[in-house]
């Protein structure tokens, strides 16, 4: 469900993430959410769009949620490549701004564009498939720390949205019966076969769905 929209925005620099950085389970995670907001056993793994950690935005979104339900809300690292920077907003614009056909400057400069979007494209792209082993252990070894009354929730947007939609159909552990995720929440998911993979996420283990997507995307 990707779209131009997509990498087109502002950078909500006007705040500033209240959480901390850390190595969890070997992968920087941002912990988010000052120290008295974590009154809940519970714990949300937040699985970002493509600017992971880049993008303050994901940040101050996931202080939010940890502020709103007490719970431990963690975003690790696990985009490919490390994420895109957010100044591939500016680039961006300029792809999709359209010009007249008989601007040569203006397609130029459009070509550029696509080039250069290219270069953050392709380390997404080609390391997808090998981050999700990552991404599943990682929500694995969350999932066994969490204290008897734990639960887990995961919330995945963009690129996250598959990655959470796969967690949705794993045991909590390899060849286990019990679920892995108990909620799962996802915002204009990328990347899905639709509608098998949402229906595979719910059906499989029973897992609470919701989903979050614009009726006039591009598919």
């Amino acid at each position: 469900m990707a779209c131009p929209d997509c990498f087109r925005g502002f950078v909500h620099d006007y705040a500033e993430p209240t959480g901390t950085e850390i190595i969890l389970h070997g992968i920087r995670t941002y912990s988010a959410g000052r120290r008295e907001h974590h009154t809940s056993s519970s714990a949300i793994i937040f699985l970002t769009d493509v600017f992971g950690l880049n993008l303050v935005n994901n940040m101050l979104l996931a202080d939010y949620f940890a502020a709103e339900t007490g719970c431990t809300v963690l975003i690790p690292d696990l985009v490919p490549g490390g994420g895109i920077r957010p100044s591939c907003f500016e680039i961006m614009d300029t792809f999709v701004t359209p010009v007249k056909w008989w601007d040569i400057y203006g397609h130029v400069v459009r070509f550029i564009s696509a080039i250069r979007m290219l270069g953050f494209f392709i380390p997404i792209a080609l390391g997808t498939k090998a981050a999700y082993p990552r991404v599943l252990s990682y929500t694995r070894a969350v999932r066994a720390n969490l204290p008897a009354d734990g639960k887990l929730g995961v919330a995945g947007y963009c690129w996250g949205g598959l990655q959470s939609t796969k967690l949705s159909q794993e045991p909590a552990t390899e060849g286990g019966s019990d679920r892995l995720v108990d909620a799962h929440y996802t915002a204009h998911p990328s990347s899905l076969k639709l509608p098998y993979d949402l229906i595979r996420s719910v059906e499989k283990f029973k897992v609470p769905l919701s989903l979050a997507t614009g009726d006039g995307d591009l598919l």
